[in-house]
């Protein structure tokens, strides 16, 4: 229960308001020699001493008031992060005028809006920028003058030539009129831009309070590479480790690849950076895991959950040196704000042996307002307010949680020639953020979410959104995901929609290409640890990032009417436009044309379109497509190269790449099944000797049997439907982990000696459920990376005369309802004549439903009368119509059976 509405920091201390300054001058006397910043270029690295930065800076500063800067007066930053960049912001404080970061990501016409908003005099910009800066100012009689350390600064100002007009001019270190030093814009991508004031006092106070909590000290090397128009990495990477004596790399190029080099090459010990960066070392670390053999991974968890409960970092490093050396050796303190981050994930970098500290703060609070200090890092937090800061919950509903108001003298002085905006921001000495958080009882912050994000259902129920994204992109599959509210396309009202990325890497990685099955299957499977009201309902999939803001926070607005518009112009059903030029015309032409045929509703195609995401192919038909196309090229591709193509223009590049190659798999299915291969197939997968059955696996599926009638009182009906001999293959309909074991045990051991059920290897593998499984006859097989290959392995059984037991609807219901059924075993009836033996299953989904617990519950099994391949002979399309009739016979077989 929380406790707590309002907690306050340390009392501030009484500092000048250009400490930050006075400390850096004060390590420049000391120790001029000491490194400041590097940059590392591919062939050199470029470094600065303190009084190399003193020196430079005080150029800046003489030639700004050579040029006729005064203080108070704005001056433009669209750099890149540099060293250059820091000697420009500290020559604008030392001359008391006030500094205006630009990012280098806005266009010209807003670089424009928020210049001339600022009334710049100056906008110094380097060579990446120029053009940015030229198209901006050009034809502007009164734009503020460009600067460039460009080679080539045609139609602007040379630095060198700035510099020059500090020679001899006399000028004194001052501050602003209202002691402004940075004005920073938090958006300049609309018509109103709110530029907010940044107090020396405020900065000092900020910098003060940061290097206190996280015990920074000169030993640390700090790698830059958030950009610094944003205020945390301005005083992260910037000013506060000048004031603390450390040093600073910059990235000329910024890759997760060349950061983690930079991380061994300059010995980095403190690194701030974005959630995403963190998530994508940890999927790295883990995923790598993962690959690891089955001993290595154990060992790794004993280890894992030793440091975890020990909670040494020295012990954690040693257990863990291999991960240390392998992103950098003196890495030790990890830093992310600006959005929420997963505790999960915070806690595994605990246990590794890194110190995971988040920060939370606004614009208008300097940078950061909380942390999460060293020696009491609560994690899933974001900390204790610093010192001088107070934090407080406006308006608490009865779990603890209203809007976040912070008070101090970090705030902002207001925001630029805004009063208005000013007065409803900052109310009785508190700034209003807008976000919503509660305290626990001692002190700490945790954030829930923006106030304007919160999804109010028409049930009225609260939805945080960033809480329901964290818990399902704990999906390995899913790289991104924006929760929203739509109306249902039924009835009135509203449901949670996600828009998902999926990532593709890991598909690829896994040799998987049915994405939208596999996204869905884990989505809903997570569904069910969550409250009801949490729970996606429907979910839409994109290739292509989601919008977000320079520090990475998502556009909701945005992608909600990014997703509206894409509904509406699905339901329009627009006119089809013509395909892409690549599909008009030979191999495209014909991959068009089968793509058309096949989904006739679709509108114009392109190279990029995913099979499963963007055209609605799921495993089965995406092979029937391949074989449609393969025959009318009379060309075909080899088996593992058609499972790793994911788009049209994919597809395009492999029949391309295979003209005048002899595959020989097949074309059709029926060529399919009996490819070159089988014997080998065969001799891997299907066990001729029954002695494992009859000693081992038929006495302890009878055992099983026995046991299982207390807790489920195992019924079963029509066994004497079941065909004398093989082949044939029963399709039960599938509820529970419980179906497979139910249904062997009431079958008779003329059955069990010959039947084999295909299973999915993931719940196959690993040094004891491999070799029994394999005892038992059950085939390891993954239909979504390798589908042709599970009917191939199918088929050699069958020619055996064996017994298949396979789930038609391919996964357990997800409700206790059926699913759509593959049509896997209809091809397989019906190219070799094997019958189709319907079963229904009812109480195992009550019994251990999907993501619940195990707990006694009736079961009834009926079996129906078998269904023949050759009474569909004449059928236009045979595979559809017995897949239809068995999932008749087995819903019939429901109904009858309660």
């Amino acid at each position: 229960m929380n406790t707590r509405t309002e907690v306050a920091g340390e009392p501030a201390r009484q500092l000048p308001d250009l400490w930050f300054l006075e400390r850096f001058d004060a390590w420049v006397a000391s120790d001029p020699q000491r490194f400041a910043f590097a940059v590392d270029h591919p062939d050199r690295t470029e470094e600065y001493t303190y009084g190399e930065v003193a020196d430079y800076s005080m150029r800046v500063a003489a030639a700004l008031a050579g040029s006729g800067v005064r203080p108070g007066e704005r001056v433009g930053i669209l750099m890149a992060n540099c060293p250059d960049w820091v000697f420009i912001l500290m020559g604008v404080v030392r001359l008391g005028a006030i500094a205006v970061p630009l990012s280098t990501l806005l266009p010209p016409d807003s670089v424009r809006r928020l210049a001339n908003h600022s009334d710049c005099r100056l906008v110094v910009t380097d060579a990446s920028s120029l053009e940015t800066a030229q198209d901006a100012f050009k034809g502007g009689d009164h734009g503020p003058e460009v600067i460039t350390n460009a080679s080539d600064a045609d139609g602007a100002t040379s630095w060198e030539s700035f510099l020059k007009r500090g020679t001899g001019c006399e000028w004194t270190p001052s501050s602003s009129p209202d002691g402004t030093v940075v004005l920073v814009y938090t958006s300049g991508t609309t018509g109103d831009p709110k530029g907010v004031q940044i107090t020396a006092r405020g900065l000092s106070c900020d910098i003060d309070g940061i290097l206190e909590q996280l015990a920074l000290n000169s030993d640390h090397r700090i790698l830059s590479v958030l950009p610094f128009s944003h205020v945390l990495p301005l005083v992260a990477n910037g000013l506060g480790p000048l004031a603390a004596g450390c040093g600073v790399v910059f990235l000329p190029t910024i890759t997760a690849q060349s950061i983690v080099e930079a991380f061994k090459k300059h010995r980095i010990s403190f690194f701030v950076c974005v959630p995403q960066f963190f998530y994508a070392v940890h999927k790295r670390v883990f995923g790598q895991v993962a690959e690891q053999p089955w001993l290595t991974q154990k060992i790794f968890r004993v280890m894992f959950s030793l440091a975890r409960r020990l909670k040494n970092p020295k012990l954690s490093r040693k257990l863990f040196s291999k991960i240390h050396q392998g992103i950098g050796p003196d890495l030790k303190l990890l830093i992310t704000g600006a959005s929420r981050f997963e505790p999960r994930i915070a806690e595994d970098f605990q246990t590794l042996g890194y110190t995971m500290i988040q920060a939370y703060g606004l614009t208008e609070t300097s940078a950061a307002a909380t942390i999460t200090p060293v020696a009491r890092n609560a994690i899933g937090t974001v900390g204790l307010p610093l010192r001088g800061v107070s934090i407080r919950i406006d308006k608490p509903n009865a779990e603890g949680i209203g809007e976040v108001c912070i008070a101090g003298d970090i705030l902002m002085s207001g925001y630029f020639r805004n009063p208005e905006a000013t007065a409803e921001a900052i109310r009785d000495g508190y700034l209003h953020t807008g976000d919503l958080g509660r305290l626990d009882p001692d002190g700490n912050l945790t954030l829930t979410g923006r106030s304007k994000d919160v999804i109010v259902l028409s049930t009225g129920k609260n939805i945080y959104p960033e809480e329901v994204e964290e818990h399902y992109e704990k999906c390995p599959y899913i790289k991104e995901m924006c929760v929203m509210s739509l109306p249902q396309s039924s009835g009135p009202g509203d449901m949670l929609h996600a828009v998902v990325v999926p990532d593709l890497d890991e598909f690829r990685k896994r040799g998987q290409t049915a994405i939208a099955e596999m996204i869905r299957y884990e989505l809903e499977n997570r569904s069910r640890t969550m409250a009801s009201f949490m729970r996606v309902h429907s979910i839409s999939m994109r290739d292509r990032p989601l919008p977000r803001t320079v520090t990475r926070k998502l556009k909701r607005f945005e992608i909600h009417e990014e997703e509206v518009r894409g509904i509406q112009a699905r339901s329009s059903k627009a006119d089809v436009t013509e395909d892409a030029a690549e599909l008009r015309s030979g191999i495209g032409g014909v991959i068009a044309k089968a793509i058309h045929d096949a989904k006739p509703d679709l509108n114009a195609l392109s190279p990029q379109m995913n099979f499963d995401l963007d055209l609605g192919f799921d495993s089965l038909a995406r092979v029937e497509l391949l074989a449609t196309i393969e025959t009318k090229l009379e060309m075909e591709l080899e088996e593992e190269r058609a499972n790793r193509i994911f788009t049209i223009g994919e597809l395009i590049q492999a029949f391309e790449e295979a003209q005048g190659q002899e595959v020989g798999g097949g074309r059709t299915w029926r060529e399919k099944l009996t490819a070159d291969g089988s014997e080998e197939l065969a001799g891997k997968y299907i066990r001729e000797s029954r002695v494992s059955l009859t000693f081992f696996g038929f006495p302890t599926i009878r055992l099983f049997g026995l046991i299982a009638k207390l807790p489920f009182r195992t019924k079963a009906e029509g066994l004497d439907n079941l065909p004398q001999s093989g082949p044939y293959i029963i399709c039960p309909n599938h509820l529970s982990y419980l179906d497979s074991f139910l249904v062997c045990a009431i079958l008779p051991f003329r059955v069990i000696r010959d039947i084999f059920i295909l299973g999915y290897s993931d719940y196959l593998q690993g040094p004891i459920a491999g070799p029994l499984a394999s005892s038992v006859n059950i085939v390891p097989v993954d239909p979504n990376s390798n589908l042709t290959r599970a009917m191939r392995v199918a088929a050699v059984g069958l020619r055996k005369n064996r017994i298949l037991l396979v789930f038609p609807e391919g996964e357990r219901s997800f409700d206790g309802h059926l699913t759509e059924f593959k049509k896997g075993a209809a091809i397989l009836s019906a190219e070799l004549n094997a019958p189709l033996v319907p079963v229904g299953i009812n109480g195992t989904y009550e019994a251990w439903p999907r993501g619940g617990k195990l707990k006694a519950h009736p079961v009834r099994i009926r079996i129906g009368k078998p269904i023949h391949p050759e009474n569909y002979r004449d059928a236009a399309d045979p595979y559809t119509a017995i897949n239809n009739d068995l999932k008749a016979a087995v819903a019939g077989l429901l109904d009858s059976s309660g």
